[in-house]
């Protein structure tokens, strides 16, 4: 799908916040449409517009608004918010007059502990008109923000699945080196939870579950960082201490997990859960299935698209019993969780960024 001779090639301003410039999954879709001949430019500022203009792109794609036009810190304010989001989609209405082609990919429908979420959603729809396309990594996420934002022009929304993280992040560290640095013991059953700790991921819920099954060889390795200036977060931060108590079978590793380090808790795991109260879209999901692991999750967004049961236990999110019994399945299981890690490895592997990019090129030029 290169450009043919005498064709100008695709240009593309990729506007992604600066906390995510290195993110594995801009740089993968980057790199792959550059793959393909288009010319690809990152920018990460918040005032972004003068950068814009001068490369005069073809298509300017957005990714997480919010980092854009709000912060998640208690001290935003109501006035601040509505300021930053109001120079961003006036950046936005300058890029288009000028002719270049809005895309954006929706990762979240909604932010996460929000003090403002009736602005949030005011940009949302802001940006969903601005926009020549948008992208979900699902059919449930293209149905949401579609009822969300966008009913009248369904052909605006399109599905682009998200690529699998297999190639991006190191994998090299055994089971058995895993579990010696980590001090697991090898008979010992591994459920990992690694991310963010945040209220809207169930962490109490699945430390509760854990409790329910009443063995003592079943671990629970909870991995992740708290956001500490949000104060949902670091409460929840509290109360996933506090649930639990001081038992020996869970433990909790609260600090920011770089890339390089995934492989050591993913390998030392049987088991990966994902306990969500809601999500749209989850890397964190296709990055286990590309280490060949089984996952548990709810029934919600991509996830439930993503998964079969083949290769998980997925569970109702309103059913109190869900994830207990989701847990029992698995424990149920145990010999067949080797053989689902790699069904889901080879479904991973389907999930090639080559693929993505050429869709997303799709996207691009169904815009125009």
């Amino acid at each position: 799908m290169k450009p043919s001779s005498g064709t100008a090639a695709t240009k593309v301003v990729q506007v992604v916040p600066g906390v995510a410039a290195s993110h594995v999954y801009c740089v993968e879709l980057a790199d792959s449409l550059m793959e393909l001949g288009v010319t690809l430019k990152s920018v990460e500022t918040i005032f972004f517009v003068r950068e814009v203009l001068a490369f005069r792109p073809d298509i300017v794609h957005i990714h997480w608004l919010h980092h854009f036009t709000g912060t998640q810190a208690d001290s935003s304010s109501w006035l601040s918010r509505f300021a930053r989001l109001l120079a961003f989609t006036i950046q936005l209405v300058i890029v288009s007059a000028t002719g270049s082609k809005i895309v954006w990919t929706v990762h979240e429908l909604e932010i996460p502990e929000s003090h403002h979420p009736e602005l949030d959603k005011m940009c949302n729809r802001h940006v969903a008109s601005l926009s020549h396309a948008i992208v979900t990594h699902c059919e449930s996420a293209r149905s949401q923000v579609l009822e969300a934002y966008c009913s009248g022009c369904p052909g605006k929304v399109k599905v682009v699945p998200h690529g699998n993280l297999i190639n991006a992040l190191d994998n090299t560290m055994s089971r058995s080196d895993a579990r010696t640095f980590l001090k697991i013991p090898a008979s010992s059953l591994v459920l990992l939870f690694l991310g963010t700790v945040r209220p809207y991921k169930g962490v109490t819920e699945l430390i509760e579950a854990h409790r329910q099954l009443n063995r003592d060889d079943v671990l629970l390795l909870i991995v992740g960082g708290p956001i500490l200036d949000r104060k949902e977060c670091a409460d929840y931060r509290d109360a996933v201490e506090k649930s639990i108590g001081g038992r020996q079978n869970v433990r909790l590793i609260l600090k920011r997990i770089h890339d390089q380090e995934i492989q050591t808790y993913m390998n030392a795991s049987d088991a990966v859960v994902f306990p969500y109260r809601s999500i749209l879209t989850s890397g964190a999901l296709i990055t286990a299935m590309g280490f060949g692991k089984p996952c548990i999750a709810s029934r919600l967004g991509c996830m439930a698209e993503t998964l079969d049961d083949n290769g998980g236990f997925l569970y109702e999110p309103n059913d109190p019993s869900g994830l207990f019994n989701a847990l029992c399945a698995c424990l149920e299981n145990v010999e067949k969780l080797p053989e689902m890690g790699e069904h889901n490895r080879r479904l991973a592997q389907n999930m090639t960024w080559h693929r993505i990019a050429e869709l997303t090129l799709q996207a691009y030029r169904g815009s125009q």
